[in-house]
């Protein structure tokens, strides 16, 4: 049992205990105020309070008190009334049931789409300081941001003993940083797992770092500011954060180029960071279906996973529409058509089985009715662009059915 059940039942015991004593204090004779005139108590508004607010349990402690007191301070038990509020109670503990898992599912669902906006702003980025940056200084740079998340991914799924020391050397080789240390947090403290050259101590005052910790975004001095304001033995601060705000880990930088300490290399490294923290939190959560099902993109099975979990908790529809065909020179322009006409929250991925190439599209928060419109949708596009029936297969699943078994059908269809 939790500390807040114990908190509900006392809280619930004490109010009820304390209107019984008030009216006690009132009306000696009549504490709980049954005779008095018309059907309703005021007792019944702190059953109704404390069992919308609390629910069942808080509602049993409080009719609970009410037989115990009536049965002791009146001569005859009243069973009607003390039936009809025991209804009351279970309708109201009904509402508070329906009104919570109501809310419940709107938080998973905000959370969830809070997540998705994370993850495009993240990609918008990366997209934006690869077209305006590395593409301008690819000549100079021997790596582009593609070839580090792959290289990345790649350390992560080999399951890389030496995981945040290459990826320290990597990230050095891209922004050249001469001397950093990774920190991560490990039982409520952040440990060094990593550095680059001598490194760099922990130190909990720095005002660099309390400033990192306490805004959970990436800090850095300019030379000119250090000298005169601040007195930080770090350069740059660089904390990584999971959805709900908790900081998983943080960067130290204490000696880079001065050309390299700039806003745009500082942001990379925060990307990269990111990336990381995220593949291994994927690969904690869905690692053995990554394994089993290579050919499904790692971040669509978590994805689903996390669809199938809200289905399974809150009843929240969701569908997955496989594209299938045999391998023509014309398949990539049919997938490339059917992508376009996705919607920013849905997710897809492609894979390929012998002669066959699929696309998997992930609907979140769509029922079957609307997926059946969504493949109307695409086969008329799909006409209408190539003027003719170009033979693509589609099939709809649905996300009410166990992971495993969902990825296995995706093979097999």
């Amino acid at each position: 049992m939790s500390k807040n059940f114990y908190r509900i039942l006392v809280e619930s015991f004490l109010l009820s205990l304390g209107f019984i004593l008030l009216g006690y204090v009132w009306n000696s004779e009549d504490p709980l105020f049954l005779f008095i005139e018309g059907k309703i108590t005021p007792y019944v508004f702190v059953i109704a309070i404390l069992t919308l607010y609390y629910g069942l349990i808080s509602g049993f402690v409080s009719i609970l008190v009410f037989g115990v007191s009536i049965y002791f301070m009146y001569e005859k038990f009243p069973y009607d009334t003390f039936f009809w509020y025991t209804l009351l109670m279970f309708v109201f503990s009904e509402f508070h049931y329906m009104w919570k898992r109501k809310l419940d599912r709107t938080e998973e669902e905000n959370r969830y789409l809070k997540n998705k906006i994370e993850n495009l702003g993240r990609n918008y980025f990366m997209l934006k300081i690869s077209h305006d940056q590395i593409e301008r200084n690819y000549v100079l740079k021997p790596l582009s941001i593609r070839s580090v998340l792959k290289e990345i991914r790649k350390m992560i799924l080999e399951k890389d003993r030496d995981l945040y020391k290459n990826f320290l050397m990597l990230i050095a080789r891209f922004t050249n940083i001469d001397s950093c240390s990774l920190y991560v947090k490990k039982d409520g403290n952040f440990v060094e797992v990593s550095k680059v050259g001598k490194g760099a101590k922990w130190n909990k005052k720095d005002p660099l770092l309390q400033k990192a910790l306490e805004d959970k975004t990436s800090v850095y001095l300019s030379v000119a500011a250090q000298e005169k304001e601040y007195s930080s033995e770090y350069l740059a601060v660089l904390p990584v954060t999971d959805i709900y705000g908790d900081v998983k880990g943080v960067l130290l930088i204490n000696d880079i180029p001065f050309l390299s300490l700039n806003k745009d290399n500082l942001l990379s490294i925060s990307v990269f960071l990111t990336y990381l923290f995220d593949e291994i939190s994927i690969e904690k959560e869905v690692g053995q279906f990554i394994e089993r099902y290579p050919e499904i993109d790692s971040y669509f099975i978590k994805e689903l996973e996390k669809l199938i979990e809200l289905n399974r908790k809150f009843s929240i529809e969701s569908s997955i529409i496989v594209f299938s065909q045999q391998k023509t020179r014309y398949i990539e322009a049919v997938f490339v058509q059917i992508e376009k006409s996705l919607r920013g929250l849905d997710l897809s991925t492609r894979c390929s089985y012998g002669e066959k190439e699929k696309l998997v599209v992930l609907l979140p928060f769509t029922n079957e009715v609307s997926s059946i419109d969504f493949i109307e949708r695409i086969n008329q596009r799909l006409k209408d662009t190539f003027g003719e029936d170009i033979g693509i297969e589609s099939r709809m699943l649905t996300v009410e059915e166990s992971i495993e078994i969902v990825l296995e059908k995706i093979r097999n269809i």
